[in-house]
């Protein structure tokens, strides 16, 4: 009995698609895998200047603190703090923009930071700077 073999003529065709998704996870292993090297920089000399003066910013700081609080680091009551920015020395008009810096502490309330803000915008300091501190 003889068997005839069908043959095709046709050419081979082949997927590239394997070849495509082997690539790009080779790629990403690579990637992950690298390790990254921080490359020596120049170190520049700068000019300093003779005549520099640091800046005299003036402000105060009221600090937040879950005791109470404290105004440029003396403890003070909530009735000092508003007869402090009730007397301050700048005119209401001219207090919007001197700098006041006000310090959360630690576990202190945010009502008691409520309060401070509140007063201080109603004794018209506009210019507020929030800072956060690690409790004393």
């Amino acid at each position: 009995m003889k068997f005839k073999r069908h043959f095709s003529s046709g050419s081979a065709k082949i997927d590239l698609i394997p070849l495509v998704d082997i690539i790009f996870q080779l790629l990403l292993f690579f990637m992950v895998a690298a390790t990254f090297m921080s490359l020596p920089a120049i170190t520049v000399g700068l000019p300093e200047a003779k005549t520099a003066e640091a800046a005299d910013v003036a402000s105060f700081t009221l600090s937040v603190t879950e005791k109470g609080f404290l105004l440029d680091g003396n403890e003070k009551t909530f009735d000092e703090i508003s007869e402090f920015l009730r007397t301050f020395r700048l005119p209401k008009e001219e207090r919007s923009a001197f700098p006041v810096n006000v310090e959360a502490k630690g576990d202190a309330k945010t009502s008691m930071l409520i309060t401070v803000m509140d007063a201080l915008r109603f004794y018209g300091f506009a210019t507020i700077n929030l800072r956060t501190g690690e409790a004393e």
